[in-house]
């Protein structure tokens, strides 16, 4: 049994989907995507009994609502911690790309995009290109971004990370989560503009 919805914080349901698989000893799995800008998730019951079904999808649906109205997009850390990920320190919570915008640059520049209900503008991120987040995380973690991402690395007069598309990649770190969107002009006159990831750092956890 599968169920998609769309959530308000995608990331706390990693955390109550790994607090509720390790109290019940169930196997639910879970994917994120985005669609039009709003976060989806569709969970995965598998071979789950149907009370823990319900039980499941009431409390997640509480949760939501809570942090919807605190404006909070994760649980408390101490009771609903993040699943281990390879023994890296940095996971990638969002893994379906997503094409933005696709038309010309003056649009693309005056386009405001909703991205986890969140008012987003290429300004917000244009002045962060990838390879500044180096100095925001450690060297291991950039290296997995880049290598998960897909993303190469040309050097002509400045370093730059560019996508599949050959677009620039530039960052925007928000509620300590990284976004990471590709941006440029794809042809003469045609620019795109790609969510490409969503990142958490865990060391930014330990920090508070």
């Amino acid at each position: 049994m599968k169920a998609k919805k769309i959530m308000y914080a995608p990331s706390a349901v990693d955390q109550f989907t790994y607090k509720f698989n390790t109290e019940n000893n169930t196997n639910i799995e879970h994917t994120h995507e985005i669609l039009d800008g709003s976060p989806f998730v569709t969970v995965n019951f598998k071979d789950t009994p149907f009370q823990l079904i319900f039980e499941y999808t009431f409390e997640l649906g509480r949760i939501q609502s809570q942090l919807a109205i605190k404006d909070e997009d994760f649980l408390p850390l101490d009771s609903y911690p993040f699943p281990p990920d390879d023994g890296k320190q940095i996971a990638n919570f969002h893994h379906t790309k997503q094409k933005l915008f696709d038309g010309e640059e003056e649009k693309a520049l005056q386009k405001v995009f909703d991205i986890d209900y969140k008012k987003t503008s290429i300004k917000d991120f244009y002045n962060n290109p990838l390879r500044a987040l180096k100095k925001e995380i450690d060297e291991e973690s950039f290296d997995k971004v880049i290598e998960e991402s897909k993303f190469t690395l040309i050097n002509n007069y400045n370093e730059k990370d560019i996508s599949e598309e050959g677009l620039e990649v530039y960052y925007l770190i928000r509620n300590e989560l990284i976004y990471l969107f590709s941006y440029g002009e794809y042809q003469p006159g045609r620019y795109m503009l790609f969510l490409e990831g969503l990142w958490h750092y865990e060391p930014w956890d330990k920090e508070e």
